[in-house]
């Protein structure tokens, strides 16, 4: 069961409410102590791409939460293919990760894609529990488990 996107929007749409949520101004050249411009910035916020943008307003630790969504799509997969009766766990994380975390329609699609290729990762490989698929599982709960403590730790305001 793959994690699915709650709003299904045209990319037009997107690229619309980027626009208008990031603003597209321009970058003036400033100038330096002898009068000259300075060198402008390597491209302005018109010519950035909605996901460079995007980029820019990450936090810092938004590859660990990506990451993150990675492994809670693979631990989706494989503990209940292991036997473990928790199948509504993982993607309950997601969930709970997706609401803390993501308030943008873009950012949380890229979230939800990274959930679905841990999930499908295991599933192109596994069919039944191994020795391996146990291990993975293992190492999975504890990769996320360091990742949050580390996240939190941190970055926490509280």
């Amino acid at each position: 069961m793959y994690l699915r996107l709650r709003h299904k929007l045209a990319k037009p749409m997107i690229v619309f409410g980027l626009i208008s949520l990031f603003g597209l101004g321009t970058v003036h050249a400033q100038e330096t102590s002898e009068g000259e411009p300075a060198q402008q910035q390597e491209s302005t916020e018109a010519e950035k791409s909605p996901t460079e943008q995007l980029e820019a307003l990450s936090p810092p630790y938004e590859k660990q939460l990506m990451r993150l969504a990675e492994i809670l799509g693979g631990l989706h997969y494989l503990r209940p293919l292991c036997g473990h009766s928790e199948a509504n766990e993982w993607s309950g994380r997601m969930q709970a990760l997706l609401d803390a975390e993501v308030k943008n329609e873009l950012r949380r699609r890229r979230f939800v894609e990274r959930f679905n290729q841990g999930y499908r990762g295991f599933a192109a490989v596994y069919r039944r529990c191994t020795a391996s698929a146990m291990e993975a599982s293992r190492r999975y709960a504890f990769e996320g488990a360091e990742i949050t403590r580390d996240v939190t730790a941190r970055y926490s305001r509280e």
